[in-house]
């Protein structure tokens, strides 16, 4: 089963230059944020640790998928190294302890929508990604009681 940590990276090393090419892929935060805020997009930001090679050699035996490929397309994506001395300040910022660390925040780039420490199995990764794509706050919708001879009926 692949895991969230190695499916990001593998997308994000098949992904990165044309993401680059594209202004898509950051690494400075503030940059970041303010092109989520020009773009009205939302913003995906992973705080990792670059210092182990190891899973980034492993995730490069993964076929990028183009599903996940297609939903990375509507955010602005901001990849920071913890390992730096920028990279620790931006993951006290987000109170991050344990890695991967991500985050999505809403297109005005002032709200967090998600936040995750550790990996993520693939399947709540892309349902994560299709659920925040809009970079808004959607709730489902909420049943309300309908009254009905004496019992309720939730609808």
């Amino acid at each position: 089963m692949r895991i969230f940590g190695h499916t990001l990276l593998a997308i994000l090393t098949l992904t990165t230059l044309n993401a680059a090419m594209a202004g898509g892929l950051m690494h400075r935060y503030g940059e970041a944020l303010r092109a989520t805020r020009l773009k009205r997009r939302p913003l995906l930001v992973v705080l990792d640790s670059l210092r182990h090679p190891e899973p980034r050699l492993r995730a490069r035996r993964y076929v990028e998928d183009a599903a996940q490929a297609e939903l990375l397309r509507d955010y602005e994506i901001c990849h920071i190294d913890v390992d730096t001395e920028y990279g620790r300040k931006v993951a006290d910022a987000f109170g991050a302890r344990q890695f991967p660390h991500t985050a999505i925040i809403d297109r005005t780039g002032s709200v967090i929508l998600f936040r995750n420490s550790g990996r993520m199995e693939t399947g709540k990764w892309v349902t994560t990604l299709a659920a925040y794509r809009s970079g808004t706050r959607e709730e489902p919708p909420r049943s309300r009681p309908r009254m009905s001879t004496g019992r309720i009926c939730f609808t």
